[in-house]
C-alpha cells in the first residue's frame, strides 16, 4: 500500500486542496477597460455621482478620444449595493461615438435607490 501511496504522490495525483490565489487587481474599480488599447484612446476625468429626488444615483463621466479619429465604443453598468453586492440585471452594451478630441459625457441613473457604487465597462464597439 505504502508504495502505490508514492507512486500516486510521484506522478501528480494529490488528494490535498488546492489553495486559491487572490486576485490583486481591484475588484470593482468604477471604470475597467477591456482592451489594453482603449487606455491610450480614451480620456476620463473624474465621474460625477449625485442623488436625484427619488434618491436614485446618477453619474456623469467625462470621455473623450485621444486621437485625430471618430471612435465607437460601448459601456455597459453594474451597480452594487451597500454591502458592495451586484444590484442585476447589468445594463445592456450601449453605443456611443466619440468626435476627435472633443469632451463628451456619458450619464445614466441607476435603476434602484439601493444603488450604492457602480462598474462602468467599457470595450469597442462590436458590429
Amino acid at each position: 500500500m505504502m508504495t502505490l501511496a508514492l507512486a500516486a504522490a510521484m506522478a501528480g495525483c494529490s488528494t490535498d486542496p488546492i489553495e486559491a490565489k487572490w486576485d490583486n487587481v481591484q475588484a470593482y474599480p468604477r471604470i475597467s477597460l477591456s482592451q489594453k488599447s482603449l487606455e491610450k484612446a480614451l480620456g476620463f476625468q473624474q465621474p460625477t455621482v449625485t442623488r436625484t429626488n427619488n434618491d436614485l444615483m446618477r453619474v456623469s463621466v467625462p470621455i473623450r478620444a485621444r486621437s485625430n479619429n471618430e471612435l465607437f465604443i460601448e459601456y455597459r453598468v453594474l451597480l452594487f449595493d451597500e454591502a458592495g453586492q451586484p444590484i442585476t440585471p447589468a445594463t445592456g452594451w450601449i453605443p456611443v461615438r466619440l468626435e476627435p478630441r472633443q469632451p463628451q459625457y456619458i450619464q445614466f441613473t441607476a435603476s434602484s435607490p439601493r444603488a450604492k457604487d457602480y462598474n462602468m465597462q467599457v470595450r469597442w464597439s462590436r458590429p
